[in-house]
């Protein structure tokens, strides 16, 4: 065990974000010392799911979501969060992190569970409106349901030349359930996108299930450190995927 006191909300089998994959020194008794590196924890422990169901209200955008979020993800949550003085300021925190599509984003309610705790993933249930969200020509409706692109922010200055650090690996997914309203049939879905790499793994993925439309978008970030000719491949990777977000479906009236 490796144990920082200076890393609140970190559970013991963790160590702290900034001393994974440091070296330590290690006293063995009796004289003996050796010198060993500090684990790097895997992404999968730094996870955060984002699953919402969309209804749309005209011009408008109803959701209710459910998050999940483990790890050193949590971790830098709780620190935000703990930050709030009021209940508003926790709803503008909230909303701020969990903000998708544009800023009409209204947070309208939220329930949390195992907030602050030590070992397990921490859970937020809420619900959101988002205004002019949708354009709509004669019969058919355009809705880009690319309501998270964060992962834009990987991509570096093509003329950098030191190495890129982060804080930790990381998975990230985020799910959307589009409810197809009454009276309407999906004549486009995008095609897939998926981006592969040894230190980088991006998709963007549609399905039709009946009256639903399925969207995926994962990130899985699994590198600490980055040379600068392997964050070109990353430049790459987020081009295509950025061109991705940039596609709307189509909905058209039937009846």
């Amino acid at each position: 065990y490796y144990l920082d006191a200076t890393g609140r909300y970190t559970p013991l089998d963790m160590p702290t974000s900034f001393i994974q994959g440091k070296e330590v020194l290690m006293d063995r008794g009796r004289g003996e010392y050796s010198v060993e590196r500090i684990p790097i924890v895997p992404m999968d422990k730094n996870s955060k799911q984002d699953s919402i169901v969309l209804k749309l209200d005209g011009n408008r955008i109803k959701g209710e979501g459910f998050a999940r979020i483990g790890g050193y993800q949590k971790q830098d949550l709780f620190y935000s969060i703990e930050r709030s003085d009021t209940p508003d300021q926790l709803t503008n925190r909230y909303r701020n992190y969990f903000l998708k599509g544009s800023n009409k984003f209204v947070l309208r309610e939220f329930e949390e569970e195992n907030k602050y705790d030590y070992d397990q993933d921490f859970n937020l249930h809420y619900q959101f409106d988002l205004e002019d969200y949708t354009t709509q020509y004669g019969d058919e409706i355009y809705i880009n349901l690319n309501l998270n692109q964060d992962v834009v922010g990987l991509r570096q200055d093509k003329e950098r030349k030191m190495p890129i650090e982060r804080d930790y690996k990381y998975k990230n997914e985020y799910v959307v359930s589009l409810e197809i309203p009454e009276g309407y049939s999906c004549t486009y879905l995008p095609e897939d996108v998926v981006e592969q790499s040894e230190f980088l793994q991006l998709g963007v993925t549609y399905t039709q299930h009946e009256n639903h439309i399925l969207y995926r978008h994962y990130e899985y970030s699994d590198y600490i450190f980055l040379q600068a000719d392997q964050q070109e491949r990353i430049n790459s990777m987020v081009t295509k995927i950025n061109k991705a977000f940039q596609e709307t479906i189509v909905l058209k009236k039937i009846n």
